[in-house]
């Protein structure tokens, strides 16, 4: 039996859009971004750009750590879609819906902890939570 699943590592081209998609009880978080995927040598050299998409805590949690240039583990599924253009013709569109991202390195990371006060102040923000005074204390060196 075949089975529909891809293992993609790469750099996002550019930092995650995110959005919430509305549910049928609650709004879903949803994220989209490009990945660069080089291609395996010797036979095939370039770059590959894919779309991924995630949703729900996956999309919630990781697009504030996602940013330009940082290099990721992708663990999804294919998907196609149809749909039209501006000129109203048919289009299939391609994209990998991410069941886990791995970060393997992140710029943010390595310039502090930044980002993980920008998740903590947003989830304070979206679920009305007073703001902590507990926070992680950012990384010396």
């Amino acid at each position: 039996m075949a089975k529909n699943s891809s293992v993609l590592k790469g750099n996002l081209v550019r930092d995650p859009f995110f959005d919430y998609l509305s549910g049928r009880n609650s709004p879903v978080p949803f994220m989209r971004f490009t990945l660069a995927v080089d291609r395996h040598p010797p036979r095939r050299e370039g770059t590959d750009y894919l779309q991924i998409v995630a949703y729900g805590q996956r999309a919630l949690h990781d697009h504030a750590f996602l940013r330009q240039g940082s290099e990721i583990l992708v663990e999804g599924w294919l998907r196609t879609r149809e749909g039209t253009d501006d000129r109203g013709e048919s289009t299939l569109r391609t994209e990998v819906v991410a069941e886990e991202i791995t970060f393997l390195r992140n710029i943010e990371w390595e310039q502090g902890n930044e980002a993980w006060t920008r998740v903590q102040e947003q989830l304070e923000r979206e679920l009305c939570i007073p703001p902590s005074h507990d926070r992680l204390p950012v990384a010396a060196g």
